[in-house]
């Protein structure tokens, strides 16, 4: 269902977002993700080096403002800049808050 699919691709990020937390940590480097409308990357913020890409799966997409790119940075420090991804799908939202320490969110 819509639904299922909706809250599927909204722990699928969440998951990313904390091991992004930790693996900033691991590799002692700064890391950034960066949100589309479509979907998502993780790249090492030294030398752009692609971690991993994910594409959403249809009718899910992201709500972003005007840039339409959202970037959300991680430190080795286990610190991140506190961010909200509203993930969408035609008539309903789901909503994953990272805080400044690392602490993940998932309200659907």
């Amino acid at each position: 269902s819509r639904r299922q699919t909706l809250l599927n691709q909204s722990r699928a990020l969440s998951q990313d977002l904390q091991q992004l937390v930790l693996d900033a940590a691991y590799r002692r480097s700064d890391l950034e993700l960066q949100v589309e409308r479509s979907g998502y990357r993780a790249i090492q913020s030294s030398d752009s080096k692609l971690l991993f890409s994910k594409l959403f799966k249809n009718p899910v997409r992201a709500k972003l403002g005007a840039s339409g790119l959202k970037r959300i940075n991680f430190y080795p420090s286990q610190v991140t800049s506190p961010a909200t991804v509203r993930l969408l799908n035609d008539d309903q939202e789901c909503r994953i808050t990272l805080a400044l320490r690392g602490r993940v969110r998932l309200d659907c």
